[in-house]
C-alpha cells in the first residue's frame, strides 16, 4: 500500500484521520440521535453477550478437561495406595505428601496405570538414596540441602531444587 494511504488510514501525520472523523461523528450522533444511541447500545450489548458466550464455552471445556484429569489422578492415587507404594515410601522415610505430589505430576505427564507401580518403586529408591546422601560442601550447602529436603517432604517437589539456587 502506498505510504501516504497507510499514514492517512492510521492517522499518523494527519490531524483528522478517517477514524477520528468516525469517532467524532458517532459521538455527536450518540448525544443527539436517540435511534442511533439505541442501535449503538444494542450493538455493544450484542458484543458483550457474544464475548460472555465464548468465555462460557471455554470455561465449560476447561472444567470438562479438569474433571477428566481429576478422575484420572484419583485412579492413579488409588492404584498407588492399593499397590503399596505409599507404605513402601513411608518405610524408606519418604512422606505421603511427596508420593502424592509425584503421582500428581505423573498424571500430567501421561504415565499409564500399568507402569505406575514399577515407576514409583524406582522413584522411591532414587529418592531414598538422594535423601541419604551427605557431602562435605560446607554449612551453606547443607542449609540449602535441609531446605530442599523440607520442601520435598512437604510435597513441594518442583520448589525443592530452588533452595540451592536461593
Amino acid at each position: 500500500m502506498p505510504a501516504a494511504f497507510v499514514r492517512a488510514f492510521d492517522g499518523s501525520g494527519f490531524p483528522a484521520s478517517w477514524f477520528d472523523l468516525f469517532v467524532r461523528g458517532a459521538a455527536f450522533r450518540l448525544k443527539d440521535d436517540a435511534g442511533f444511541e439505541r442501535i449503538w447500545q444494542g450493538e455493544q450489548l450484542s458484543l458483550v453477550k457474544a464475548i460472555a458466550a465464548a468465555n462460557a464455552a471455554v470455561l465449560e471445556r476447561i472444567e470438562a478437561v479438569q474433571g477428566a484429569h481429576t478422575g484420572m489422578l484419583q485412579q492413579l492415587l488409588a492404584l498407588a495406595r492399593t499397590g503399596g507404594a505409599f507404605q513402601r515410601a513411608a518405610a524408606q522415610g519418604i512422606p505421603e505428601a511427596a508420593v502424592r505430589a509425584i503421582v500428581e505430576r505423573l498424571g500430567g505427564e501421561g504415565i499409564v496405570a500399568d507402569d505406575l507401580i514399577p515407576w514409583l518403586d524406582n522413584w522411591i529408591e532414587a529418592a531414598r538414596q538422594e535423601l541419604g546422601r551427605r557431602t562435605n560442601e560446607g554449612e551453606a550447602f547443607e542449609a540449602a540441602r535441609r531446605e530442599a529436603d523440607r520442601r520435598f517432604r512437604a510435597g513441594r517437589l518442583r520448589e525443592a531444587p530452588g533452595a540451592f539456587m536461593e
